[in-house]
């Protein structure tokens, strides 16, 4: 009987969304490997002894800008804020007056 995952620790939520991200992946693709075409040649070059691949920098870049992204929009947007006060402290993001239900609704 498998366990619920209330109150574990984080990486045991990080590890069970991991697996499950996996098990959807693979039922979506029919148990069949296919490669993910998104307009980038895979161009690997030598730089200084090292191989370079176009599309790694190109994923490196959008992963760097996202996470860029996400800081300011946690940092300085109302909605933002008011996620970080909530995960923080429910009650005490209550009791300045924060609709709970609506921001969980937003998440």
């Amino acid at each position: 009987m498998p366990r619920p995952l209330v109150n574990q620790p984080p990486i045991t939520l990080f590890m069970a969304t991991l697996g499950l991200s996996f098990v959807h992946e693979d039922a979506a693709a029919g148990g069949q490997v296919h490669g993910l075409d998104v307009g980038i040649s895979d161009v690997t070059t030598r730089h200084r002894g090292v191989f370079i691949s176009r599309f790694d920098l190109f994923a490196a870049a959008v992963a760097g800008s996202l996470v860029a992204l996400f800081a300011l929009f946690f940092r300085y947007t109302r909605t933002g804020l008011s996620f970080r006060a909530v995960a923080d402290d429910p009650f005490a993001a209550l009791a300045i007056g924060l609709r709970l239900a609506r921001v969980w609704a937003s998440v």
